[in-house]
């Protein structure tokens, strides 16, 4: 099946780019599995995506380390996002959240956070959360940003009959997936609060070939096929070292992505650093998943790995597999 060349035509004078060479499409790990994007289509250009959220999800296995929060938007509505981080629903740790409130999410959870057994809220549609009566999604955002920062030691509310507190501060990662339109809408109001600054976001688009490719495995069926990932991280939290030359590559790295905000005066880059480093540790247990070993020890090809997806750390909307 061939998409109209109508089509094609429409999402390029949409979007704005160019078809993406196969020969210049980003590869790096060999163990990367195909990814089906909106269930309709296994395309391994999507692999820097699965990659990023797999990355992010074992971050909640370092020692010493906070579990990595990803902000993941698509550049319009449909863009599979919910599909793709909904992959990773079978893995120990992922709670799925459709619906909550910070009510809901204290009911319903008090005991798996004082436990320690939540290491990712998922929220495959985040405008169900924000869409809230205005009250309470601020009280439900405030309390994510909580979650992912300081962690939450003890809750105190009306609506209880009795404090709840923890032994230890539960500190959970967030993936929250949405579309262009609502990010922007709330972007400003995220800023100011300092919720955004939580998250790495994580941006992108369709290149051309993408789509085609996409219209094609709809037109063979192939959204009948589903799938899931599977992570394989340590039995226990580990020390991962990062030596001074890869500590250093991740400043130069981190500068570099976060130069026009700095000038800008809108960050300082601090936090950013903590997520690049944060992914350059996670890489190794990434690595390690694939080797069967247990190296705790960063190294340069580690680093490679996560500077390779950095074209999606931003707010560009770069076509997935390479810029054009």
């Amino acid at each position: 099946m061939r998409v109209p060349k109508r089509t094609l035509e429409l999402h390029r004078s949409d979007v704005g780019i160019k078809v993406v060479p196969e020969d210049v499409i980003i590869n790096i790990c060999r163990e990367y599995s195909t990814v089906q994007i909106k269930g309709v289509c296994s395309i391994r250009r999507c692999a820097d995506l699965e990659k990023i959220l797999g990355l992010a999800l074992l971050t909640a296995h370092l020692e010493g380390e906070r579990p990595l929060s990803i902000m993941l938007v698509s550049d319009r509505p449909g863009g599979g996002k919910s599909e793709l981080a909904l992959k990773f629903n079978g893995n120990l740790g992922i709670e799925v959240v459709n619906v909550a409130t910070r009510f809901s999410l204290v009911k319903d959870y008090q005991a798996q956070l004082a436990r320690g057994e939540i290491h990712h809220f998922l929220f495959p549609e985040f405008l169900s959360i924000i869409s809230s009566n205005r009250a309470v999604a601020s009280a439900t955002m405030s309390f994510l940003q909580m979650l992912m920062e300081e962690g939450v030691s003890s809750i105190h509310s009306g609506a209880l009959r009795q404090a709840i507190r923890f032994k230890h501060p539960a500190c959970v990662g967030v993936i929250a997936c949405l579309p262009r339109p609502a990010y922007l809408a709330n972007r400003m109001t995220w800023m100011v609060s300092g919720l955004l600054s939580r998250f790495l976001v994580v941006s992108y688009s369709y290149g051309l070939e993408t789509v085609e490719a996409i219209f094609n495995s709809i037109g063979e069926g192939a959204y009948r096929q589903t799938d899931a990932i599977l992570m394989m991280p340590p039995d226990r939290p580990l020390l991962v070292d990062l030596p001074e030359d890869v500590a250093a590559k991740c400043l130069e790295l981190t500068l570099s992505i976060t130069e026009s905000a700095r000038e800008q005066k809108a960050i300082y880059g601090f936090r950013e650093l903590k997520h690049v480093r944060e992914m350059v540790m996670a890489h190794v247990l990434w690595d390690n998943q694939a080797s069967g070993d247990r190296r705790a020890v960063a190294a340069i090809e580690d680093f490679d790995g996560v500077a390779a997806l950095t074209y999606l750390f931003n707010e560009q909307f770069n076509p997935i597999g390479g810029k054009d």
